[in-house]
């Protein structure tokens, strides 16, 4: 079912919009291929391990992955660099757990490393 929402979105007009993929969506072979083929821009939100491991054990609500959360992390990092055209990065202590934001200065980068830009976000957990 997440193949095919993928699917529609990205076949779609969607313009203006945001899609926010959660992080199992790019450990299906299918998906990247239509990610990467689909010509929008896709951004991957770099966060400290760290904080991805806070958050995950606060919102709990996440499915047994079987596996430790620095296995899952580690398997899926060449794919989100395999899919991205730019990453965001968010540096330590910019993002927190439940629902507060915060201000971070952040640089945005395009794959090939040859851009780099930065600017002030509103970053939210």
């Amino acid at each position: 079912m997440e193949a095919e929402v993928l699917a529609d979105l990205l076949a779609s007009d969607c313009t203006g919009a945001v899609v926010a993929c959660g992080g199992g969506v790019i450990g299906d072979e299918g998906n990247r291929a239509l990610i990467k083929t689909s010509g929008l821009p896709v951004v991957w939100l770099k966060r400290d391990f760290a904080e991805i491991e806070r958050y995950l054990e606060a919102e709990g609500a996440r499915p047994a992955y079987g596996e430790s959360t620095t296995d899952v992390y580690h398997r899926r990092l060449p794919w989100y660099t395999e899919c991205s055209t730019c990453e965001f990065e968010l540096p330590a202590g910019t993002s927190q757990v439940g629902g507060r934001s915060a201000d971070s200065q952040a640089c945005v980068t395009d794959n090939s490393g040859r851009s780099a830009r930065c600017m002030t976000a509103r970053v939210a957990a």
